[in-house]
């Protein structure tokens, strides 16, 4: 039977178009409503989400319309082989396979298939990611097809750049103008588009991608790119295009003050200089101006943003040291918190400081004991408890009882169960509270959802002493580590991440963040979150694809003294890989970028496919030719 064949063949890159040029730059408010475990950890049962459930829902629409395009016009001859892609299939299936057996093994079944509020990267979604890796792959054919990539990447930068900008005066034209409110906030929530603010303050983009660490990624897969393509073209009028593209691209990626983003471009210029090396010595009359060039644009541009620009670099560097300097063993960082430890026994309350322990207990209104049961007083004034002691002076004390008779008729059944609340406050702020029933029930409570909780110390591999490196990656590694160890098989389920971090490590968080009360919600790091939430198999399987890719892209591009358009457009799909994966050390997946990133993948896969075939081709005469030749002699002799 004949499969249906299309008449335009435009229609077939549509969905690639739209994926590219319209998806990133959806912002839509959606309220949803989550689950018991999402609300115990977020402290709320309904969750705003503007950049992303509805750029999952066209992701996964279009990843349909191109699995029914390929259904209805594939033919077995037009399958992509060779021993490369059998390693990039391979890898691919074991990514797929593990991603779906962590989902219906998942203790978040939910979650695991639609996503997390915010992210929305749940099983479906991964499923359609690798739909349009393998669309791409099949629609890239020929050095005309690129123009449908090329074209809507440079409008889709070119927004984000204009749209970045006014954010980056404290002017965001999403929330500042009428016409933006009404494109972000439906009209069902039309109450609500009075009461948008950001949250981030100006001098910095995160234009429609939510984060500016996603403009980071978004900038490691498109700087690269438009580099490449704009060296290597000959034509001026579209090497001109190409300089304004990549102009935006630098706004973006300084813009942003995402290090992740000068991590990743500054790798996939490092591939540049490694693969093009004959390019560039063969062109240094240009390069030395054009380095001055853009050194010298990069000065005036920090100078006229009052040094905000190079604000972060500093950081980065440190950061960059401190990441390959060994942890200190001996470091422990409850050295340098005001509280070692809290805990329960019975009815009192444990609070270990560095000089000294506090016992208190609750049972009949509030007695203090040192660790030595000696008292120590408090004195309650207008019912905060406090002291002179040196060794706990930092430490303040509230009960709270409720007034029954101040009580809404339908809340008095609950705090009847009740004899009070203790808030235990750290200079001045209060931070932990502990519930006391009438059965003599005690417990550290969530002061948002009233939940029990307990106070514990999450398990620890490295970084010890290194905590804070990276904003706190080092924190949030050294804590994923032990996750990964668990789920080297099975995943916890595609963006089950916040539900399984040991979000009670209070203590740690206090370290890092200077604060208990923060929810850490992604590793920050491409690897740890594909291994823990899809497993260690697809973890494995995603690295060998990656590596198939990369050395045969090293193989078809290093060193040449020459070339070709197709060659060209390959070396940028690669150097866009590179950089993504750069910045995918200090980043995570997200639907803004990660469909940009297997386009682009699947476009450089498919152009090295068809290189190989050329070569291939091109080596078959000649062997026929040598066979010739060793025939004839043979006959002569």
């Amino acid at each position: 039977m004949k499969k249906y064949e299309f008449n335009f063949k435009w229609i077939l890159f549509l969905p690639i178009s739209i994926l590219l040029g319209f998806v990133p730059l959806i912002t839509r408010l959606n309220i949803l409503e989550v689950d018991e475990k999402t609300y115990e950890i977020f402290g709320s049962v309904q969750q705003n989400d503007f950049f992303s459930q509805f750029k999952a829902t066209a992701i996964i629409s279009l990843a349909v319309v191109m699995a029914a395009i390929m259904f209805l016009t594939i033919e077995k001859h037009l399958v992509k082989m060779n021993v490369t892609m059998k390693i990039i299939y391979g890898g691919l299936i074991a990514f797929i396979l593990s991603t779906i057996v962590s989902t219906i093994f998942s203790e978040h079944s939910a979650v695991a298939v639609w996503g997390m509020f915010d992210r929305a990267e749940g099983m479906v979604t991964i499923l359609a990611y690798t739909v349009i890796f393998f669309y791409t792959i099949y629609i890239i054919n020929t050095t005309k097809d690129y123009k449908y990539i090329i074209a809507p990447l440079s409008f889709v930068i070119i927004t984000i750049g204009i749209i970045g900008f006014f954010q980056y005066i404290g002017s965001d034209l999403m929330l500042t103008t009428e016409i933006g409110k009404k494109l972000i906030v439906p009209e069902k929530y039309a109450e609500l588009r009075n009461s948008l603010s950001s949250s981030f303050k100006y001098g910095k983009i995160h234009g429609t991608l939510y984060h500016y660490n996603y403009v980071g990624s978004f900038v490691s897969l498109t700087v690269p790119f438009f580099i490449t393509l704009m060296w290597f073209e000959k034509n001026w009028r579209l090497k001109r295009w190409y300089i304004l593209v990549t102009l935006f691209n630098v706004w973006l990626l300084f813009g942003s003050t995402a290090r992740s983003g000068l991590v990743g471009v500054g790798l996939s210029a490092l591939m540049f200089m490694i693969i093009f090396i004959k390019e560039l010595i063969k062109n240094k009359k240009w390069l030395m101006p054009l380095v001055a060039v853009g050194i010298i644009g990069i000065i005036i541009l920090n100078v006229a943003t009052s040094g905000k620009i190079f604000a972060r670099i500093p950081s980065l560097i440190n950061d960059a040291i401190g990441i390959f300097l060994p942890s200190d063993p001996d470091f422990n960082y409850k050295d340098h918190i005001p509280i070692r430890n809290l805990s329960l026994e019975g009815s009192t309350v444990i609070i270990e400081k560095n000089d000294g322990t506090l016992d208190v207990n609750i049972k009949n209104g509030l007695k203090f004991t040192d660790e030595n049961g000696n008292p120590v007083i408090y004195t309650p004034v207008e019912g905060v408890y406090t002291t002179d002691d040196p060794r706990f002076n930092n430490l303040s004390f509230t009960l709270v009882k409720a007034d029954m008779a101040t009580l809404p008729p339908e809340e008095v059944a609950y705090y009847e169960n009740i004899n009070y609340d203790l808030i235990i406050a750290v200079d001045g702020k209060d931070l932990f509270y502990v519930r006391n029933e009438v059965d003599e029930t005690t417990y550290f409570m969530d002061p948002r959802t009233l939940k029990p909780i307990i106070i514990e110390d999450a398990p620890v591999i490295g970084f010890n002493g290194k905590e804070k490196l990276g904003s706190a990656r080092g924190y949030i590694w050294s804590r994923s580590l032990p996750m990964l160890m668990e789920t080297l098989f099975i995943g916890n389920g595609p963006d089950t991440y916040v539900l399984e971090f040991p979000q009670t490590d209070y203590l740690g968080k206090w370290y890092a963040y200077n604060t208990i009360n923060m929810i850490v919600d992604k590793p920050h790091n491409l690897y740890l979150l594909i291994g823990i939430n899809q497993g260690g198999i697809a973890l494995l399987g995603f690295i060998i694809f990656i590596a198939a890719y990369g050395i045969d892209s090293l193989r078809l591009y290093f060193n040449k003294a020459e070339y070709n358009k197709m060659e060209i457009m390959g070396g940028a799909c690669f150097l866009s890989v590179v950089g993504y994966l750069g910045a995918g050390v200090f980043n995570d997946s997200v639907v803004s970028v990660a469909p940009i990133f297997w386009v682009l993948f699947g476009c450089g896969a498919s152009i090295n496919w068809s290189l190989n075939k050329q070569r291939k081709e091109q080596q078959k005469p000649a062997m026929v030719k040598e066979n010739s030749k060793i025939v004839n002699m043979a006959t002569t002799k």
